[in-house]
Protein backbone atom coordinates (compact mmCIF):
# COMPACT_ATOMS: atom_id res chain seq x y z
CA UNK A 1 0.00 0.00 0.00
CA UNK A 2 1.80 3.28 -0.78
CA UNK A 3 2.05 6.10 1.51
CA UNK A 4 -0.85 8.83 1.82
CA UNK A 5 -0.50 12.40 1.49
CA UNK A 6 0.13 13.60 5.10
CA UNK A 7 -0.90 17.83 4.49
CA UNK A 8 -2.53 20.14 2.44
CA UNK A 9 0.75 21.20 0.72
CA UNK A 10 1.78 17.31 -0.41
CA UNK A 11 -1.97 16.72 -1.46
CA UNK A 12 -1.85 19.68 -3.66
CA UNK A 13 2.32 18.52 -4.91
CA UNK A 14 0.67 15.19 -5.34
CA UNK A 15 -1.85 16.56 -7.57
CA UNK A 16 -0.10 18.73 -9.89
CA UNK A 17 2.85 15.67 -10.73
CA UNK A 18 -0.35 13.39 -11.41
CA UNK A 19 -1.40 15.92 -13.46
CA UNK A 20 1.91 16.61 -15.39
CA UNK A 21 2.20 19.99 -14.31
CA UNK A 22 5.54 19.17 -12.04
CA UNK A 23 8.39 16.55 -12.98
CA UNK A 24 9.26 14.98 -9.96
CA UNK A 25 12.85 12.94 -9.94
CA UNK A 26 11.80 9.09 -8.66
CA UNK A 27 7.72 9.92 -8.87
CA UNK A 28 5.60 9.00 -12.11
CA UNK A 29 2.24 10.31 -12.42
CA UNK A 30 1.15 7.12 -11.71
CA UNK A 31 3.09 6.48 -9.04
CA UNK A 32 1.18 9.89 -7.28
CA UNK A 33 -2.27 9.16 -8.55
CA UNK A 34 -2.04 5.93 -6.24
CA UNK A 35 -1.00 8.49 -3.33
CA UNK A 36 -3.74 10.53 -3.47
CA UNK A 37 -6.23 7.73 -4.95
CA UNK A 38 -9.28 7.70 -2.11
CA UNK A 39 -8.24 10.65 -0.37
CA UNK A 40 -9.52 14.26 -0.12
CA UNK A 41 -7.36 17.18 1.28
CA UNK A 42 -10.06 18.13 3.95
CA UNK A 43 -9.36 17.03 7.58
CA UNK A 44 -5.85 17.22 6.66
CA UNK A 45 -3.05 20.05 8.15
CA UNK A 46 -1.99 22.64 5.69
CA UNK A 47 1.47 22.01 6.60
CA UNK A 48 3.06 18.67 8.36
CA UNK A 49 3.92 18.63 11.62
CA UNK A 50 7.52 18.18 10.98
CA UNK A 51 7.32 21.44 9.02
CA UNK A 52 6.13 23.64 11.77
CA UNK A 53 8.66 22.14 14.40
CA UNK A 54 11.58 22.41 11.78
CA UNK A 55 9.90 26.16 11.17
CA UNK A 56 9.99 27.27 15.04
CA UNK A 57 13.55 25.94 15.47
CA UNK A 58 14.99 27.80 12.54
CA UNK A 59 13.10 31.06 14.02
CA UNK A 60 14.90 30.42 17.80
CA UNK A 61 17.99 29.63 16.03
CA UNK A 62 17.77 33.22 14.32
CA UNK A 63 17.37 35.58 17.51
CA UNK A 64 19.93 33.22 19.52
CA UNK A 65 22.36 34.51 17.21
Amino acid sequence: MPRKATSKAQYRWFKAVEAGDVKAKGLSPAQAKEMTAGQTPAGLPERSRKYRQAKAHRRRDWRVG
